[in-house]
């Protein structure tokens, strides 16, 4: 589950919250690029996990100025940087931040901080709306996961 965690966290930066592969092409895309520059929010996530052969979907609206949200705030920036922090009793950028490095290539973004390698595809992008799309799998520990996650640029 922290793997599970940690890749929520790159979502959206993720973060995050946390999925699959989009029918697009690698080399797709995504429009204006900064457009993406700036801070979003979850608003609403669909998805799947399967594990040991059971699964479980979901489809639902996020409020992620919750404390008991599992979403967080995610900051792209032009340097190639980002950032993300939860919300508690505010959106306190100081608190519970990760911070990392990311890089895009078509409709696909890498992200690397300390805890996390991963890549999420860019399903659209407006300069008021981001949607995107992770998909994992570990054979390992029979795990697989999907999740789509709509957001909302706030500044």
């Amino acid at each position: 589950m922290k793997k599970l965690k940690n890749l929520l966290l790159f979502l959206f930066v993720a973060i995050m919250g946390l999925g699959f592969g989009s029918c697009k092409d690698d080399d797709d895309e995504i429009g204006n690029v900064e457009d993406l520059y700036g801070v979003w929010e979850p608003i609403h996530t669909e998805g799947w996990e399967m594990e040991a052969g059971e699964k479980q979907n979901w489809d639902k609206d996020v409020n992620a100025a919750s404390d008991y949200s599992d979403y967080n705030r995610v900051a792209f920036y032009e340097d190639g940087t980002y950032a993300s922090w939860w919300y508690q009793n505010g959106w306190k950028v100081d608190i519970d931040r990760s911070e990392g490095t990311w890089q895009l290539k078509g409709n696909k973004i890498t992200g690397s901080n300390e805890e996390y390698d991963g890549e999420t595809t860019i399903v659209s992008l407006s300069a008021t709306q981001l949607i995107m799309e992770v998909y994992e799998k570990d054979d390992e520990e029979d795990v697989e996961f999907y999740e789509k996650v709509t957001y909302k640029k706030v500044s």
